[in-house]
C-alpha cells in the first residue's frame, strides 16, 4: 500500500472485524522507505523507534523513513486521522527530534600550556539525552576555529591541552545529541596560558620552642603571572614524605610554622604558586630542631658603683637542650612599669656591668637567657639600687710629731647630696 503522512501523524484504521492486537501486538507494523520530498525531509531531521501504547502506537523512528501497514488490508488504511468509527482506533505517532541547544556559562581557567574549560548543559536537549561537546578554540579572535579532539563525553567541563604560553585563545563549546551537533555557546573571554614559576632560593630557618621560622627570596621567573602565594611542606622522615602546611594564602616570602615537637628534627620545603599553577621545584632546607626555650636565670646581684651597676647572676637550672648563645640583660627607673635593654657584647658569662646610669637614680634588674630556640623567661628583679659617686679626698692634711707617734689632721671633702 502507500503508506499516508498527515504532519507528523501516521493514522491506522483496524477493522472492527479484527482484534485489537492487530495493531499493538501482530502483525507487526512494516517501516519501508519512500521517495517522496515529504519524506526527504523527514530523513533529514527524523529518528525513531515504535512504542505500542493503547489505544495508541507511539513511533519514533530510528531511521529516516516513512511508515506503511502493508500487513493490514487497504480497505482497513484511514485517509485521515479522524476515522467515524464507534470504537477508540491505535494510531502510530512520529516523534521528531531536534539538535539540543546551546552552552551557557562558558569559563576559561588558563594554565600551563593548557586552559580549563567549564560551562552549563544548553536549557533543551532537543528531545533526545546528550552524549557529547564539540570544543573548539581560535587564536585569531575568532577569524578560525580549531576543533580539540578529546575523548567523548557529556561532563561539561574539559582541559585544552597542547596551547602556547603567551599566546590568547577564545573558546566555544556545542552539544551533541542522536539528531546531531547543536548551535555553539557564546565565545568565552580570551585567556592566554602561562607557566607555572621557577623555585624560590635561599630558604633558611630558624628552630624555636615549637616552631621554626622560615624565610626565603622570590624565585627568579614568575613564570608570566605575578605570584600569589607559597606553597610550604614538612617532612619528618628526611624527605621520604611530606606534609602541607596550611598557612593561608599570602606572596609574603616568610612563614612561621608552629606545633612542632621539640627535640624533632624537621625538613622544610618552599614552592611558588601563580595562575598558571604551583611550581614544581622547590627549595629545601637541612633538618631543624625545635627545642625548649632556657629557664630563667637566678640569683641576680646588684653592686652600684659611679653611673654603673656591676651585676652577677646565676645560669639556668635548663636550658631546653640547646646551648646558651648569651644573655639579655634590662633595668628599670621606674620600679618595674618600663624596661630598658642594656646594649652589651654577646657572652655566656654570668657577670655584666651595666653603665651610663644616673647618679641617685635607684634601678631594678633581670636577666633573661637565649639559645637557638629563642630568649627565655627573665629572672627575678634585683633589689633596687642606686649608683653613686665615691667621695672627694681630705684637704689641708697636717701631721704633728709626739713621742713615738704623728697626729694627723685634715679637712673633710665637700659633700655631696644625692636625691631619689
Amino acid at each position: 500500500m502507500s503508506p499516508r503522512r498527515f504532519g507528523s501523524v501516521f493514522s491506522l484504521v483496524r477493522s472492527l472485524r479484527q482484534s485489537r492486537g492487530a495493531a499493538c501486538g501482530s502483525p507487526q507494523p512494516a517501516m519501508h522507505r519512500a521517495a517522496t520530498r515529504s519524506s526527504r525531509r523527514a530523513a533529514a531531521a527524523t529518528r525513531a523507534g515504535v512504542e505500542c501504547l493503547e489505544p495508541r502506537a507511539l513511533l519514533a523512528t530510528t531511521d529516516t523513513a516513512t511508515v506503511g501497514m502493508p500487513l493490514l488490508p487497504p480497505d482497513l488504511v484511514a485517509a485521515s486521522a479522524t476515522v467515524a468509527e464507534t470504537t477508540a482506533l491505535p494510531t502510530v505517532t512520529v516523534a521528531s527530534l531536534t539538535s539540543p541547544g546551546s552552552p551557557t556559562g562558558l569559563a576559561a581557567v588558563p594554565g600551563d600550556a593548557r586552559v580549563k574549560l567549564t560551562w552549563s548543559a544548553p536549557p533543551s536537549n532537543g528531545g533526545a539525552t546528550i552524549s557529547d561537546y564539540v570544543i573548539q578554540y581560535s587564536s585569531d579572535v575568532g577569524t578560525t576555529w580549531t576543533t580539540f579532539a578529546d575523548l567523548v563525553s557529556a561532563t561539561p567541563s574539559a582541559t585544552v591541552t597542547g596551547l602556547t604560553n603567551g599566546v590568547s585563545y577564545v573558546f566555544r563549546v556545542a552539544a551533541v545529541n542522536a539528531a546531531g551537533t547543536g548551535a555553539a555557546s557564546d565565545v568565552s573571554p580570551a585567556v592566554a596560558p602561562r607557566r607555572v614559576p621557577g623555585a624560590p632560593t635561599g630558604l633558611a630557618g630558624v628552630p624555636g620552642d615549637g616552631r621554626v621560622g622560615l624565610s626565603w627570596a622570590a624565585p627568579a621567573s614568575d613564570g608570566g603571572a605575578v605570584i600569589t602565594d607559597y606553597f610550604l611542606q614538612l617532612s619528618r622522615d628526611g624527605g621520604a614524605n611530606w606534609l602541607t602546611v596550611v598557612d593561608g594564602v599570602s606572596p609574603a616570602t616568610s612563614a612561621t610554622v608552629t606545633g612542632l615537637t621539640n627535640g624533632t628534627g624537621y625538613m622544610f620545603r618552599v614552592a611558588a604558586v601563580n595562575a598558571a599553577g604551583t611550581g614544581t621545584t622547590f627549595a629545601r632546607t637541612a633538618a631543624l630542631t625545635p627545642s625548649a626555650l632556657p629557664l630563667a636565670p637566678g640569683g641576680v646581684v646588684a653592686v652600684p658603683g659611679d653611673g654603673r651597676v656591676t651585676l652577677t647572676w646565676s645560669a639556668p637550672p635548663a636550658d631546653g637542650g640547646v646551648m646558651i648563645s648569651d644573655y639579655v640583660i634590662q633595668y628599670s627607673a621606674d620600679m618595674g612599669a618600663t624596661w630598658i635593654t642594656f646594649v652589651d657584647p654577646v657572652s655566656t658569662t654570668t657577670s655584666a656591668t651595666v653603665i651610663g646610669l644616673t647618679n641617685g637614680v635607684s634601678y631594678l634588674f633581670r636577666v633573661a637567657a637565649i639559645s637557638a630556640a629563642g630568649t627565655g623567661a627573665a629572672s627575678d628583679a634585683s633589689p633596687a639600687v642606686a649608683p653613686r659617686r665615691v667621695p672627694g679626698g681630705p684637704t689641708g692634711l697636717v701631721g704633728v710629731p709626739g713621742d713615738g707617734r704623728v697626729g694627723l689632721s685634715a679637712a673633710r671633702p665637700s659633700p655631696t647630696i644625692f636625691y631619689s
